[in-house]
């Protein structure tokens, strides 16, 4: 790693972490952990930045003063600029003044199957292409009759120990003591992807999906319980390695 790419990380790093040792995101803490044991607190505040860094993250956006993209980054090797990218979006995260929880760590994806490409084996889940890069993509469904269900699987969950370690040493020699960095070994099936909505939707197209309720109950059904079978899979697979932490969630 570069002598300068250190530098920039390792400060960007320092200034997270000062955060997240302050007073005030230890008082976020102790009202979350207060309002989550059902404990009358005033009303708390998250604010979700994902979409917002979606739609910058690969435009120039130089109307958009705050929008981290590409282009705005200074370091020069490619998990650098991963590195980078995170913390200057936590830091930014940091300014909106919510009440969100940052932890004192990064995390780095493990090495991984099924990829999230190939989540749910022979049925490519994602969206069309863009007609304009800072527009939206349209639903483009890969489930477009019944026999297309049977296609729907999911591998078995396996992490490749060795590559995740050589990643996570590349971290932690750009980190230095300035923050630690854990393999993320959620599944695969986890949050977006295993709450079976969101990819269901992406399988059959939206608006069939609506339709399906009224024209095809039975196929709608069959379609779901495979999801849900392969998201209980994979879940129970990760479990019993040992690859699920309280890490994996958000705040």
């Amino acid at each position: 790693m570069k002598a300068k790419d250190k530098e920039i990380v390792r400060a960007l790093a320092q200034q997270y972490h000062a955060f997240c040792m302050s007073e005030l995101n230890q008082e976020r803490h102790r009202l979350w952990t207060a309002h989550n044991s059902k404990e009358e607190t005033r009303p708390l505040l998250l604010v979700g930045i994902a979409m917002y860094n979606q739609l910058y993250a690969q435009m120039d956006a130089d109307l958009v003063v705050d929008a981290i993209t590409e282009k705005k980054l200074l370091c020069t090797d490619p998990v650098a600029r991963q590195v980078e990218k995170a913390l200057r979006w936590k830091l930014y995260h940091i300014s909106l003044k919510d009440n969100t929880v940052f932890e004192p760590y990064l995390l780095y994806k493990a090495v991984r199957t099924p990829t999230d490409e190939n989540r749910w084996g022979g049925v490519h889940c994602g969206l069309g292409e863009k007609t304009r890069e800072d527009g939206a993509a349209a639903y483009k469904p890969c489930i477009l009759q019944e026999s297309d269900i049977d296609k729907v699987f999911t591998q078995p969950h396996a992490v490749d120990r060795q590559a995740t370690k050589l990643l996570g040493e590349q971290y932690w020699e750009l980190l230095g003591d300035t923050l630690p960095a854990y393999a993320d070994t959620r599944p695969a099936l986890f949050r977006w992807a295993g709450d079976i909505s969101t990819d269901f939707a992406k399988m059959v197209g939206l608006e069939n999906m609506f339709l399906m309720f009224y024209d095809q109950p039975e196929m709608l059904h069959r379609l779901l319980a495979r999801m849900r079978e392969c998201v209980i899979r994979n879940l129970e697979e990760c479990e019993a390695a040992g690859d699920i932490h309280t890490s994996a969630s958000f705040n």
